[in-house]
């Protein structure tokens, strides 16, 4: 049985050490578009707390399990952060008129012209 505990803290492990790694060399000019990156330390993250559902809960003791949340929950809430930096962010712009339908071109005219009799 401790075989096998050691066998998935091993794995995780790996797995953060991966993700941190990832997180930390980090650059726009060799891994291109930072959404695909950052999606992928993601999916490395879920697979770790897929691992401590299924066979974390079973062989971990509550306070290697609880401890290994809390670790992903942070590699996770800083690779949200870091991706808010590196992402480009969404230009302002603003908003063109609308053009006015001939109705309304009418109906305005009508105005004018009734407020000025």
């Amino acid at each position: 049985m401790q075989e096998t505990g050691d066998y998935v803290s091993s794995q995780l492990s790996l797995i953060y050490s991966s993700v941190e790694n990832g997180l930390s060399s980090y650059n726009s000019y060799t891994h291109g578009a930072p959404g695909k990156y950052f999606d992928s330390l993601v999916v490395e993250i879920q697979k770790a707390q897929k691992l401590l559902t299924t066979d974390g809960t079973r062989l971990l003791s509550s306070y290697q399990l609880e401890k290994a949340q809390a670790i992903f929950n942070q590699l996770k809430a800083a690779i949200e952060s870091t991706r808010c930096k590196v992402e480009p962010k969404k230009k302002f712009a603003f908003k063109s008129e609308k053009k006015k339908t001939a109705l309304q071109v009418i109906f305005i005219s009508n105005i004018v012209l009734l407020s000025t009799d």
